[in-house]
């Protein structure tokens, strides 16, 4: 009789917390773009996107509900909001926590055209407030995403405190912004230029700077890596994610060293390569460093502008062309060979990879 009456309740409970009601069917306010103006939706146009524009104070503690038989890709004001979606309720209340708007405009997006069978959009509330709204997982992986990125920080700061301590010259070296900016360094620092286990340190801790960076970024703007549903992510699966892109990324430093010895030994100039390669490390060290501190402190502050986002990420095709002016001259006052002959190297070993990261940056 206990376990009869503990299912009933269970069930009435489950029921209570279940039930909502549709506030406003919005069907009607659907919009279509023709590239030039925003226009009423009509079923014989087969549109794959629709558009649709949600006053934030109306429907204040309310919900934004999808439903759509294909699945689907959902923006808002411009940002990647969920990806290939076919069911999801979103809190109007949290949403206007992460977009600070008044109005939100949203693009549902799909690779078939969207109509009234197989696309539904409503605002809908929870009469009974009995349970917990269930909300998108992204929004449940907010905090989430804030405590990784906390944890994330801690473990650098302890990494590169260990490296500091285990060779105290070659970290001095590494962030010496005087001696990233001089043409004339000390011959008595060359074995810094080799690739030794200290170095491979420093690598390894770029490349995790770089990838939280990256993470960071493509949280908070439309940068597509492949790497979106981190968005919607568990704490394990945003540090695997972590490793995995701070693999590649050490993976590309190892590839610029062959191609750096490699094109070097080509051109007759084998003495410069280490140096070369140690100063590009430097000024990722130095620019991702500060870029990342600020980053962070940012993010942590609770930082909402995209455009801040955008503009830190836009930053990166200026520092790698800043450096190709800087390694020039750098490399200049250690190559006896012409100038022409050193720009030719330059554009083999800089200018080259440089055009084919700004294409993979703006993918």
């Amino acid at each position: 009789m206990r376990i009869a009456l503990f299912v009933v309740l269970v069930c009435l409970t489950h029921t209570l917390s279940a039930q909502w009601v549709v506030k406003k069917d919005l069907r009607d306010t659907w919009m279509t773009s023709d590239s030039t103006v925003y226009k009423p939706y009509q079923s014989d146009n087969n549109p794959a996107t629709v558009y649709i524009s949600i006053p934030v104070k109306t429907f204040k503690t309310d919900y934004f509900v999808v439903k759509s038989t294909n699945p689907l890709s959902i923006l808002l004001n411009g940002s990647v909001v969920l990806d290939k979606v076919s069911e999801v309720r979103l809190s109007i209340d949290s949403l206007a926590a992460r977009y600070p708007s008044p109005e939100f405009f949203i693009s549902l997006h799909s690779e078939t055209p969207l109509s009234n069978s197989n696309l539904q959009t409503y605002i809908a509330a929870n009469v009974l407030h009995q349970a917990t709204a269930p909300e998108e997982s992204y929004l449940k992986t907010k905090t989430i995403f804030r405590d990784f990125s906390i944890t994330a920080t801690l473990v650098l700061i302890i990494f590169l405190v260990s490296i500091i301590r285990l060779n105290p010259g070659l970290s001095a070296d590494y962030f010496s912004i005087r001696k990233l900016f001089s043409n004339r360094e000390s011959e008595d620092d060359h074995y810094y230029y080799r690739v030794t286990s200290a170095t491979i340190l420093f690598y390894v801790f770029t490349s995790l700077m770089a990838a939280l960076f990256f993470m960071i970024i493509i949280r908070f703007t439309g940068v597509r890596f492949g790497i979106e549903g981190i968005a919607t992510a568990s704490y394990g699966t945003l540090l695997v994610t972590w490793l995995t892109v701070s693999m590649y990324v050490l993976i590309f430093l190892f590839v610029k060293i062959v191609i750096i010895y490699l094109i070097s030994v080509l051109f007759g100039i084998r003495e410069v390569a280490g140096y070369h390669f140690f100063n590009f490390v430097r000024i990722l060290l130095v620019t991702l460093g500060i870029l990342s501190l600020v980053l962070l402190i940012y993010f942590v502050l609770h930082g909402q502008g995209q455009a801040f986002y955008n503009f830190l990420f836009a930053t990166l095709p200026w520092i790698l062309g800043l450096w190709i002016v800087l390694g020039f001259f750098k490399l200049a006052s250690r190559v006896r060979h012409s100038a022409f002959h050193l720009f030719s190297y330059i554009c083999a070993t800089e200018l080259i990879p440089f055009f084919i990261i700004i294409e993979v940056l703006n993918k």
